[in-house]
């Protein structure tokens, strides 16, 4: 019993290991609204290719305005509160 166990929990494991290394290896870009128009939330997140990303800015729009750096490794991140109209983020390299 024990040793269905294990290997029941190494092939988890290696799954898991494998869907995480292969969500890493691309740029993403999302992005988004939340709530009702003067109430909610206004995001953008950038995650890079840790092998060939770039630095990026990320700013968020709404009632305010915000702006998140991340290096080539680190992900940005920027939210602000939503606005009745006008809402937007975007990304750009550095």
């Amino acid at each position: 019993m024990k040793k269905i166990v294990f290997k029941s929990f190494l092939l988890i494991a290696s799954v898991g290991a494998v869907t995480s290394a292969s969500a890493l290896t691309y740029d993403a870009f999302f992005g988004g609204v939340t709530g009702v128009p003067g109430k909610g939330t206004t995001w953008g997140e950038y995650t890079p290719n840790p092998r060939t990303g770039r630095a990026v800015s990320v700013t968020a729009v709404g009632k305010t305005k915000r702006t998140d750096y991340g290096s080539r490794v680190d992900k940005a991140y920027a939210s602000v509160a939503r606005a009745m109209s006008g809402n937007r983020s975007y990304w750009n390299y550095r």
